[in-house]
C-alpha cells in the first residue's frame, strides 16, 4: 500500500494501475475514484467513501456478485464501470448488477434509463411518427439506417464528461476545445448539403 497525501479535500482520485493508499479511508471527500488496473480483489477498502458517486474498476480481479453487493453501502453511487473483471463475463451480468444497485445511471460508459424496454419502446414510437408517418411493420432496413444517423450518442457523450473531468491541464482544455469546435464546423458544414 502507499500513502497519498493531500492539503485539504481530494475530490477526484486517480490511481490507476497502482496500489490503493493506506490512507484512502481520510479521503472521505472523493466522489470519483479510478481504481483500473489495481489487482482488486474485493471491494472493502473503498466502503467507507460514503460521496463516492463515480467508480472505475475496470480489469481488476472481481469474480463475485456478493463484493458488488458491498457496494450497496455507497448511498451516492451513480456510476460504475467493471469491465475486464471475472464477473464482467457472466451471461446475466448486466441485469444482475441492476438489480444488485439500481440507482446506477451510468454502467461500463453506458447511460442507462431506468425501465429502459419501456423508454426504448417510447423513443421508437416517437422516431416512428417522425418517419411520416411509417409503422414499425412498414419500415425498411434502410429507413431504420437513416434514423439512428440523426440520433444522438449520449453514451459517447457521458463517456467523454467522465473523462474531461479527470483533465487538469489548461493545454488540454485547450486541445479538446480546439477538436470540438472543428467538428462542430464539419458536421454544420454537411447539414448545410443536406435536403
Amino acid at each position: 500500500m502507499c500513502d497519498v497525501s493531500s492539503q485539504g479535500s481530494v475530490r477526484s482520485l486517480n490511481l490507476y494501475g497502482a496500489k490503493l493508499p493506506e490512507n484512502l479511508d481520510q479521503m472521505d471527500d472523493v466522489d470519483t475514484l479510478n481504481l483500473c488496473y489495481a489487482g482488486l480483489q474485493n471491494l472493502d477498502s473503498i466502503l467507507q467513501l460514503q460521496n463516492l458517486r463515480r467508480l472505475f474498476l475496470r480489469y481488476n480481479e472481481i469474480s463475485s456478485f456478493e463484493e458488488v453487493e458491498k457496494l450497496k453501502n455507497l448511498p451516492n453511487l451513480e456510476s460504475l464501470s467493471l469491465i475486464g473483471n471475472e464477473i464482467y463475463k457472466h451471461p446475466d451480468y448486466r441485469e444482475q448488477i441492476l438489480s444488485i444497485l439500481p440507482q446506477l445511471q451510468v454502467l461500463d460508459g453506458e447511460m442507462l434509463m431506468h425501465h429502459e424496454e419501456d423508454d426504448d419502446d417510447d423513443e421508437k414510437s416517437d422516431v416512428e411518427e417522425d418517419m411520416e408517418g411509417h409503422d414499425a411493420d412498414g419500415e425498411t432496413d434502410e429507413q431504420e439506417a437513416d434514423v439512428s444517423v440523426t440520433l444522438r450518442k449520449p453514451n459517447i457523450v457521458t463517456a467523454m464528461s467522465l473523462l474531461i473531468q479527470e483533465l487538469d491541464h489548461l493545454d488540454d482544455i485547450d486541445e479538446l476545445t480546439t477538436l470540438l469546435s472543428m467538428r462542430s464546423k464539419k458536421i454544420r458544414e454537411n447539414e448545410i448539403f443536406e435536403v
